[in-house]
């Protein structure tokens, strides 16, 4: 139905869009319309979002302090291996490039290097085990051959220089 000034009358095209096949397209876009206006009427002070605060989260491994390496104490005789050149590693420090190394027991070395430092500062202790010269360990998922054999070591093919031995009575 036509108005005098020749348009039609909103009520009467949707009710002609409602009586086709389109009208559940046309619904969605009338609920999206109906709702973008709705929201253009909220005053502007009452939409102003409440501000945010954030907590820290929890720290970062690579923005703990490194702690020192932990002094050497010579382990019970229980703990020492049987065999004599073996027997000779424990107790000993060695470093190949930036990686350091100290063996602390028969089954424990402790690593530290910039590939640990970000998920463990000051270093990590990982089991390791020597048979007959060669020594093998695996520190976050990295592999290591070692073979030592009384007096050096080499490390993955590099040879280790030793440090010196850091006793309990050693540090303060």
């Amino acid at each position: 139905m036509e108005l005098p000034s020749g348009r039609v009358r909103i009520r009467d095209i949707v009710m002609r869009l409602l009586s086709t096949r389109a009208h559940c397209m046309l619904c969605g876009y009338f609920a999206a319309a109906f709702l973008a206006v709705a929201g253009c009427a909220v005053p502007k002070d009452a939409a102003a979002p409440a501000p945010v605060v954030q907590e820290k989260g929890p720290e970062l491994p690579s923005e703990r302090v490194a702690a020192p390496p932990p002094a050497y104490t010579a382990p019970p005789e229980s703990e020492m291996p049987s065999d004599p050149v073996h027997r000779k590693l424990v107790g000993t420090a060695w470093k190949a490039k930036d990686f350091e190394a100290r063996f602390l027991n028969a089954h424990q070395i402790h690593v530290r290097g910039p590939q640990t430092e970000p998920y463990a500062p000051g270093g990590i202790t990982a089991k390791y085990s020597y048979s007959g010269g060669s020594i093998e360990l695996n520190i976050l998922g990295k592999p290591f051959a070692c073979v030592w054999d009384g007096t050096a070591l080499t490390i993955n093919g590099m040879p280790a220089e030793a440090l010196p031995q850091t006793t309990v009575s050693d540090n303060p």
